[in-house]
């Protein structure tokens, strides 16, 4: 037999507005969470249904509800890249840099997936450029690492800091330098990397030239 929940997710899942406004009225909790900890909100978003969005908003959904790895719907959409829902929930008060259970915000999440217009419709919102994840890492160090330039750019245009250190003292040239990527090598210089960093062990970015070191920090790594 299925519980309020399932049958409430089906509802959202065949645009059933008038079984969920008889069970609203019927005193459904609105904001109910599945197994994971997903709202309704969170279910309409992985069906890319906007409307459906509109509707849940309208009836008073709460759009920073978290899920049981901290994700609200901002987080979600950022990741599927459904800038139309990012926009509505932008609209509608969604924590822009709300940070998950890693730290990671919306901001990230969209750098890290190379979700180019997300990644612009967050930072024109006014999205905390540089504030890191719980391991330090940046929206700016995370696009590097995914080698997504465009996204990189776009962070750098919004004054993301190029040498922005991670708990080990090290930037996004440090670890372009130790994964030997002379592309992103060649993007971050040209845009005024420092190359005189060193980090947290007395390792500056030279010393990644002698293959030993750079080899050792790979196993670390």
């Amino acid at each position: 037999m299925k519980n309020i929940v399932e049958k409430y997710f089906e509802a959202i899942d065949r645009n059933d507005y008038d079984y969920i406004e008889k069970e609203l009225e019927n005193n459904l909790d609105i904001n109910i969470k599945d197994k994971e900890g997903y709202t309704g909100f969170h279910k309409a978003i992985f069906g890319e249904n906007i409307e459906m969005c509109k509707f849940l908003i309208q009836k008073g959904i709460d759009v920073n509800a978290r899920d049981s790895a901290g994700w609200t719907a901002l987080h979600w959409a950022c990741q599927e890249g459904h800038i139309d829902i990012v926009k509505l929930l932008l609209r509608n008060n969604a924590e822009i840099s709300i940070q998950e259970e890693d730290g990671q915000t919306p901001l990230y999440i969209a750098a890290a997936e190379g979700k180019y217009e997300v990644v612009k419709s967050l930072l024109i919102a006014g999205a905390q450029v540089d504030l890191p994840s719980f391991f330090g890492t940046t929206p700016f160090k995370v696009a590097c690492a995914f080698e997504n330039y465009k996204e990189a750019k776009l962070l750098l245009e919004y004054n993301a800091n190029i040498d922005f250190k991670d708990r080990e003292g090290r930037t996004p040239l440090f670890y372009a330098k130790i994964k030997k990527r002379k592309k992103m090598i060649r993007f971050l210089i040209e845009n005024g990397a420092d190359t005189s960093v060193i980090d947290n062990y007395g390792i500056s970015i030279s010393d990644l030239d002698e293959e030993s070191i750079r080899e050792k920090i790979v196993k670390e790594v």
